[in-house]
């Protein structure tokens, strides 16, 4: 539907600061701080994964000629990584509050 305009470097930044918003929004914040940690984790994550990113589409930003050289597969390695770990702490219970 939309043109990719992410690279593979931008998309891996992007899902890392997801995960650490999402899981830092579920254990570490608590009421509308976690909300929004939660919020813009979930926005984050959704554009990592899609390569679309609205308002780089808006301003005409390309990311994709950054990180041209990292591996495709790598960026799916990484991203399995994220998606266990936040599971892992999410179904372990580990809390801090």
């Amino acid at each position: 539907m939309f043109k990719p305009n992410e690279g593979k470097l931008d998309r891996l930044i992007r899902a890392t600061l997801a995960d650490i918003l999402i899981l830092s929004g579920i254990f570490y914040f608590s009421g509308v701080f976690a909300w929004i940690c939660i919020i813009v984790g979930t926005v984050l994550f959704f554009t990592a994964i899609t390569g679309y990113c609205l308002p780089y589409g808006t301003l005409k930003i390309n990311t994709l000629k950054y990180g041209a050289r990292i591996p495709t597969w790598f960026v799916w390695l990484w991203s399995i990584l994220l998606a266990a770990l936040f599971f892992a702490l999410l179904f372990t219970g580990v809390t801090t509050n």
